[in-house]
């Protein structure tokens, strides 16, 4: 309880310190988007790859992305005989990117987010030689700092760090939640990427 707190109260000082430093550059700095469309396509995360990324101002705006896989297994049963099992997993990831600042091409900024995934659990179902099969869910809360780097007028590549807070728990009653605090980040050689199709 005393590391969710921790992680909560975290991410709001985080929050709260961007909100504070992007409003009085909002005052002081002229826009420099580059990009003119407002709303484009693309991902931030391999887990959801199916995105978009809509700006409703020059300093706020909205990430929505979902993934999903299907993985058919062949295996041998406990009887010896050929058997055949399906095992599916499905993500949405959610945020809210607040520029912070904007240079030409170059966009810096704070993107607090949540993120959800459940999938069936492998290990689960051959250990138990197929008795169970039952799902896996993730929960995170995380807050980034990104970079989203213009190669074209309406196109970008981002990468991103920060802090983040997520709780992993088999779908089972009475089951206790795995948990992990800390920073995190992303690199180069795992871009995401956005392209700007609507004005």
């Amino acid at each position: 309880m005393k590391r969710n707190v921790l992680a909560v109260l975290a991410l709001a000082v985080t929050i709260a310190t961007a909100l504070t430093f992007s409003a009085s550059l909002a005052q002081s700095d002229e826009s420099n988007m580059e990009h003119t469309a407002k709303g484009g396509i693309g991902f931030r995360s391999t887990d959801a790859p199916i995105g978009l990324r809509w700006w409703f101002t020059d300093q706020v705006g909205l990430d929505a992305a979902v993934g999903f896989t299907t993985e058919k297994l062949n295996y041998v049963d406990i009887n010896g005989d050929p058997a055949d099992e399906s095992f599916s997993t499905f993500s949405v990831d959610v945020g809210m990117p607040w520029a912070l600042k904007r240079w030409d091409k170059v966009h810096f900024l704070l993107r607090p987010g949540v993120f959800y995934t459940s999938q069936d659990d492998i290990n689960l179902f051959f250990n138990s030689d197929g008795e169970f099969k039952e799902k896996l869910n993730t929960f995170a809360v995380t807050g980034e700092l990104e970079l989203e780097v213009f190669l074209a007028k309406n196109a970008s590549v981002s990468a991103s760090h920060g802090i983040g807070f997520a709780s992993t728990k088999l779908d089972i009653a009475g089951q206790e939640a795995d948990t992990i605090f800390g920073t995190f980040g992303s690199n180069f050689t795992t871009l995401g990427f956005h392209v700007y199709l609507w004005e």
